[in-house]
């Protein structure tokens, strides 16, 4: 039996996928956007900043509507996340 434990949608042709378990997920924020002259007082400071995703801009966008943050989330440059583990 061959077998592979790839992170992702569960999306791969020609292969049966079976869920081990949902993903959790949670925002963090290194201490220094929270301190000095530029910190961060409100949720809207967050869309100048980097922010971290997984597979698009969804979660980020429900969050902002979530904090009551109107403006869109702005996509921002990197690599497309891979939809298969390395």
């Amino acid at each position: 039996m061959d077998a592979a434990l790839p992170n992702g949608d569960g999306y791969w042709p020609g292969l049966d996928a079976i869920t081990l378990c949902r993903e959790l997920l949670t925002r963090v924020c290194s201490p220094k956007p929270l301190s000095g002259r530029n910190r961060i007082t409100r949720a809207s400071d967050l869309l100048k900043l980097p922010l971290l995703r997984l597979d698009s801009w969804t979660i980020w966008s429900k969050w902002f509507e979530s904090a009551a943050v109107s403006a869109s989330v702005p996509a921002q440059p990197g690599a497309e996340p891979s939809r298969h583990a390395h």
